[in-house]
């Protein structure tokens, strides 16, 4: 686990938090986990937003995304980003971090909020042209696995039981990075 602190000039007080929770050891990239990503994604954007928005209102821009990664080795990475008052931003990321465990452990994680994604997800699938065919063999070819991203069924496997177990494992066996573009040191000096 690492934080940086990156001071930066602005015309304001003015912080970009960036957390990546990144898990490679144990992870292995499927259509399960990939649906389980998707799921996480979709579910994190509406908790974390909410959360945010109520607990802390200074902060802006929020953003999250969870991505496999499946070559040089396979990897999650699971990142959200938003800026704040440079002053809140250590309390903020803890906000973040402890919502994470919360979603793992609590009952957050709701089988409504997946149905509400994968009812998203639904509006946008559409027939695979012959550049997304051509790719989806290509990565089979080269990598061993290719996931068609309209291909929903893992997606509707998902359940909130199995979410959390995918985010405690990530949570468990990941490592968390925080970077902070700030304006300001903080107390000790950084």
């Amino acid at each position: 686990d690492t934080t940086i602190v990156e001071k930066i000039q602005h015309n304001t007080p003015f912080c970009q938090t960036g957390l990546s929770y990144t898990w490679n050891k144990g992870y292995k990239y499927s259509a399960k986990t990939q649906a389980h990503n998707d799921a996480l994604w979709g579910v994190m954007n509406s908790l974390l937003f909410e959360n945010l928005r109520v607990k802390h209102s200074d902060v802006y821009t929020p953003s999250c995304g969870v991505i496999s990664i499946i070559h040089p080795f396979y990897q999650m990475l699971c990142r959200i980003s938003y800026s704040c008052n440079p002053k809140d931003r250590e309390r903020i990321a803890k906000d973040v971090d402890q919502l994470m465990h919360e979603m793992a452990e609590g009952d957050l994680i709701t089988k409504e909020l997946i149905d509400g994604y994968i009812k998203q997800r639904e509006k946008g699938v559409k027939p695979l042209d012959d550049i997304d065919k051509l790719s989806l063999l290509v990565q089979r070819e080269v990598y061993g696995i290719a996931v068609d991203k309209n291909d929903l069924s893992y997606l509707r496997k998902v359940t909130p039981k199995s979410l959390k177990a995918h985010l405690k494992r990530m949570l468990e066996n990941g490592n968390l990075h925080i970077g902070y573009l700030t304006t300001e040191s903080n107390e000790e000096g950084q």
